[in-house]
């Protein structure tokens, strides 16, 4: 897959150079023309801009700025010799151009790379299927599927419709200005989507592996894998998770001794101990639960007979409303596993250097406090 993936990558960059190519083109030509209004010009060089910055350009969320840009005074991209194709049946024909290393005609851009990088990948990829006993073909056809479908491209340059007056052979050069699209009606054999006995032999190796790591005490593992029906499987490991980590929090020299309790806690963290445990499960459970709305702070500080009474308290909540925090906590959940585990385990400890600091200061000091209270 990652063969096949940098493949489809280069035909990505390719067919993008061609749109872009041939809008500047369009742009430079039309300045000149008097039925084109500057408006348009300016509406499509702005679009340009914005479409090349997309992930996957040729996806239909990006549909409408790609018509745009191709055809300005249309509503749909204008077709090609070949409108609809099959997916199946056109990945089939890429395998059989890089087997037969042919370097023209569809779906190459004139001057790309693709047709020298295709040939290298299907063979590569043979070479894979041949190596698992499985047949070639049949395989570099879901692999390519699979990879396509991640770049997500639905509508791809073509060659220019056939024109009836002009004689002489089809030109066979893809153009910015022509499309084709997916969705082509797959043929009955193609629809049948089992498991294919290669995907059934990787399925297994992926199973054997899983259980592999799942049973080694010594093995990597992430909290991210973990269900909460699964969280007792955690009991015999020797290791923390791959992704405890500490925390980056931005803090000064009065508040060194937060990222010391931090490194002190995974430093001399030892799974068999029952809070250890009991700890790093709950860190788990609560990187599982993290809301992702929350209420708004006070704008000023709370009067106390707001909060004398619990309807008084209730009273003054429903005053506020809700709002989202575009926080790295509402992403990154394992900050909580880490955190969380730290606290309880930092408590706990009379040698932690929260303890400490607890000691000296009768409490557990505002920078603690500021970022763990939220």
């Amino acid at each position: 897959m990652v063969i096949a993936h940098l493949a489809i990558e280069v035909y990505v960059n390719d067919i993008k150079t061609l749109v872009t190519s041939g809008v500047d083109k369009w742009i430079k030509d039309s300045k000149d023309d008097d039925d084109i209004f500057p408006q348009t010009l300016n509406r499509v060089k702005k679009g340009l801009t914005l479409w090349k910055q997309k992930s996957h350009p040729f996806d239909y969320a990006h549909y409408l700025l790609l018509c745009e840009i191709v055809k300005p005074d249309g509503v749909t991209l204008p077709p090609s010799s070949t409108p609809q194709l099959t997916l199946r049946t056109f990945l089939g024909s890429l395998i059989d151009l890089g087997l037969r290393q042919a370097k023209g005609g569809p779906p190459f851009v004139k001057g790309g790379s693709f047709q020298h990088i295709l040939p290298v990948a299907v063979n590569k990829i043979k070479i894979h299927a041949i190596s698992l006993g499985v047949e070639p073909v049949p395989y570099m056809a879901e692999i390519l599927e699979r990879v396509w479908i991640l770049f997500r491209i639905h509508n791809i340059p073509w060659t220019a419709p056939s024109d009836p007056h002009r004689r002489g052979r089809h030109s066979g050069l893809v153009v910015y200005n022509a499309w084709s699209h997916f969705g082509g009606q797959r043929a009955p054999e193609q629809l049948l989507r089992g498991p294919k006995p290669h995907q059934q032999h990787a399925a297994a190796l992926e199973q054997s592996l899983k259980l592999a790591l799942r049973n080694d005490a010594d093995a990597p593992w992430s909290t991210g894998d973990i269900t909460i029906q699964d969280i007792h499987t955690i009991l015999h490991r020797h290791m923390l998770p791959e992704d405890f980590v500490i925390p980056v929090m931005g803090l000064d020299e009065r508040s060194g001794y937060i990222g010391e309790t931090y490194r002190y806690v995974r430093d001399n963290f030892a799974l068999p101990d029952p809070l250890h445990q009991l700890a790093l499960i709950i860190g788990i459970i609560f990187s599982k639960l993290t809301p992702n709305v929350f209420m708004e702070k006070p704008a000023q500080s709370v009067a106390f007979h707001q909060l004398s009474t619990e309807e008084s308290t209730r009273e003054y909540l429903n005053t506020f409303g809700w709002e989202t925090w575009p926080k790295k906590g509402l992403t990154q959940k394992n900050i909580f596993v880490s955190m969380t585990a730290t606290y309880i385990i930092a408590l706990y400890d009379a040698d932690s250097p929260l303890r400490k600091y607890f000691a000296t200061h009768q409490n557990l000091g505002r920078f603690w406090n500021d970022k763990h209270s939220k």
